[in-house]
């Protein structure tokens, strides 16, 4: 056995291993660590049966060629040690010294690996009774430990909510502990014996790192609760060292908002130590913004009316934007404040959110796209800006985005009466479909694998996208918002497009009658769900022709209802998790549509095949109800109605689809505002999803006084869990 190749892969195996350490989990690790273990012994299986010790000594016996084939092993890895001299066969002794060798390494190793793991949360202490000092009595009778209790009940939910829990077998003990516990109290003959052994190598073998959560409740003598003073001090302590991690001392107005701070704080810190947890999730120091987030989410209302869901969405608006207001609020709080700012039809606030998230979290790809689909919105020539705030807020994120090298600032004369010019409009949409586009390559399914690899704390982001459903859902969708982008670029006059910008050519958008191929997936999405894209074709391949006088609105549409860069809002409502389309919106009744996925041919392919993935070019068929909302925003901007109702239905029926109240999306977006006023069957469409989403509308009282129908919890819309390692 060559010594030179014994060593190489020797080499080759400890970096595999060192690097999988580093970069991947402990259980990644392992699984890593036992195939190569095993390829490594059929190797040196096979090279001891093949190159037996004499011709005499040839035998098929599979241990007495493993241990041939290990003591050549031996001897070729320990040769260029002894200078040329000839090696003895390890023995017995030998092997076991280098089988002890080999473990404690490899232990290293995992302790290596682990300490990149995140802190597993101990909440054992939380039992305890109240410690340092005696117990406070309210007016209302309730004492500190009583209310020390209630904190702890609560505060347990809540660390599950955040998903900062990683408990063991047992409270408080580690895995070994536990098993060995089981193993004591079984009462099977030499079961305390086996709990011995297995505590004795639970203390050899390396733990992760373990944060050890204690509070303390304080309240002032003779005052009420509920008056502000109930005070909470939470500290998180390394039990292994016992020295103090954090601690921090807070006051807050009532238990469940003293349990959402803590619960806040507490996560907060985790996340900061665990190298999985993507950048946006990690909030400020107090962890005030993750409470609040928290406490939105928590919001519950009987839902007899959409007046009922719009104040629960301010009060919700109300917490968020306390914590966002801090340039070290989590960027998922700030992406779900903006979400909640579109249904409230405050667009301008939402895209500065936004641009801070663009330029603190620039792999941020979910806030991208909703910073792309706002930036498309506020160039619709219908959009106006409402006061001199608006026009603040419109200043200060375009400074924000010129920073980050998507846009340029605002120029004397981009604004006139509130009414954002041609120049203007034309470079905000060509940011937007930039963003799109970088965001659409990191869904090609290279750029998937690569970030997974390289990209540790965006893994259990890109992961679910490995699956080709979940890539192609998003991917399409991003295709159509790119043609939206495209629909509405082609109705900027033309004599606006100024020298030099960047994406524009110099004769127009694309050419007089070529489309590029970027586009011809989005067309074909868009002729499977809706059934045809020659209108959608006819507006790009005639956008350069359009006359210098035409109207910036584009060309009078079909119907007479809208213009090809009329009214989509890309951004008008986003949909729960992000990735949804610009408006998220649904169904009336939540039928199929009589013509929603027909294809090309006229025939339409069964409800359970057209929502399916696909697999050929060719295949009429999309699984992306993000798709099939953003063509209803296509075929709104060229004023197609009855094509737009189609889509819509389509989204709906989609099985994927996460719009929880479709017509509250749909209501707010300002891609159908002239929809709503001069289409019929968009009314009807809009009536009867009202009516779906808010039952209790016109229902009979019962004995209560409340109208019949169950209550409903407010749609936290936009709100979703803050991932363990994102979301997201």
């Amino acid at each position: 056995m060559n010594s030179w190749v014994v060593w190489g892969v020797f080499t080759c195996v400890a970096v595999l291993l060192g690097f999988v350490g580093r970069y991947f989990s402990l259980r990644t690790l392992r699984y890593v660590t036992a195939v190569s273990a095993a390829a490594l012994a059929a190797l040196i299986t096979q090279y001891g049966l093949t190159h037996p010790a004499g011709p005499a000594k040839t035998s098929s016996d599979l241990a007495s060629s493993f241990t041939q084939g290990a003591d050549e092993l031996s001897e070729a890895f320990f040769h260029p040690l002894r200078l040329g001299h000839q090696v003895p066969a390890p023995g017995r002794i030998g092997w076991l010294v280098i089988i002890v060798l080999l473990v404690i390494g490899y232990r290293v190793l995992e302790t290596w690996a682990m300490h990149r793991e995140a802190p597993v949360l101990d909440t054992s202490a939380l039992g305890d009774s109240q410690p340092d000092g005696a117990s406070g009595i309210t007016e209302d009778g309730v004492t500190d430990d009583q209310r020390r209790e209630q904190l702890v009940a609560q505060l347990k939910f809540r660390l599950s909510a955040m998903e900062v829990r990683a408990p063991a077998i047992l409270p408080g003990g580690s895995r070994s502990d536990g098993l060995a516990t089981i193993a004591e109290a079984s009462g099977v003959n030499g079961g305390g014996l086996a709990g011995a052994i297995i505590r004795f190598f639970g203390m050899l073998w390396p733990h992760p790192r373990r944060f050890k959560v204690r509070v303390r409740v304080e309240s002032s003598p003779g005052e009420p609760q509920g008056t502000g003073d109930m005070k909470v001090t939470v500290g998180l302590e390394d039990p292994g060292t016992g020295q103090s991690v954090a601690n921090k001392t807070m006051v807050s107005p009532d238990l469940d908002a003293a349990a959402a701070v803590v619960a806040g704080y507490v996560a907060r810190h985790i996340f900061v130590r665990d190298p999985t947890t993507p950048p946006w999730c990690i909030g400020a120091p107090n962890g005030r913004d993750l409470a609040a987030m928290l406490l939105a989410k928590q919001e519950r209302v009987y839902a007899r009316s959409p007046g009922d869901i719009k104040r629960a969405r301010r009060r919700q608006i109300k917490r968020l934007k306390k914590a966002a207001g801090s340039s070290q609020c989590a960027g998922i709080v700030r992406y779900e404040l903006a979400q909640l700012y579109n249904l409230a039809d405050k667009h301008v606030a939402a895209l500065r959110l936004h641009a801070v998230n663009r330029e603190q979290h620039p792999r941020f790809y979910r806030g991208r796209y909703r910073l792309s689909m706002s930036l498309e919105m506020i160039a619709n020539p219908e959009f106006r800006l409402k006061s001199e705030a608006d026009t603040s807020l419109l200043e200060e994120s375009l400074d924000i985005l010129n920073w980050c090298g998507v846009t340029e600032k605002l120029q004397d004369n981009d604004i006139v009466d509130g009414e954002l010019q041609d120049g203007l409009r034309r470079r905000l949409l060509e940011a937007a479909g930039k963003e799109l586009r970088a965001i659409r390559r990191q869904l090609t399914l290279g750029h998937v694998i690569w970030g997974t690899i390289c990209h540790r704390d965006e893994r259990v982001i890109r992961v679910p996208h490995w699956g080709l459903r979940k890539r192609q859902s998003f991917h399409d969708g991003l295709c159509v918002a790119e043609l939206l982008v495209a629909i509405r670029l082609s109705a900027v006059p033309r004599e606006s497009n100024e020298a030099g910008r960047s994406g524009a050519s110099e004769d127009g958008l694309f050419g007089a009658s070529k489309i590029p191929h970027r586009m011809k997936l989005a067309l074909r999405v868009a002729a499977a769900i809706a059934g045809d894209n020659a209108p959608i074709k006819e507006q790009l391949t005639n956008s350069k022709t359009q006359d210098a006088s035409a109207p910036p609105g584009g060309s009078a549409s079909p119907g007479g209802s809208a213009s090809p860069g009329g009214s989509a809002s890309p951004g008008g409502s986003a949909s729960p998790g992000g990735s949804a389309s610009p408006g998220g919106s649904a169904s009336p009744d939540g039928s199929a549509s009589p013509d929603g996925s027909a294809s090309l041919d006229g025939k339409r392919p069964p409800a359970e095949k057209r929502d399916r993935t696909r697999w050929l070019p060719w295949q009429r068929r999309t699984p992306s109800w993000e798709a099939a909302y953003n063509t209803a925003c296509v075929y709104a901007a060229l004023g197609l109605d009855s094509k737009v109702v189609t889509s819509l239905r389509r989204a709906i029926n989609n099985p994927d689809c996460e719009m929880q109240r479709p017509w509250d999306w749909i209501s707010h977006d300002p891609d159908f505002s002239r929809l709503k006023s001069s289409s019929e069957d968009f009314k009807n469409f809009r009536a009867a999803q009202k009516r779906k989403d808010y039952p209790a509308i016109g229902s009979p009282m019962n004995g209560t006084g409340k109208a019949n129908g169950a209550g409903r919890d407010v749609p936290s819309g936009s709100l979703e869990a803050v991932p363990a390692s994102g979301h997201r």
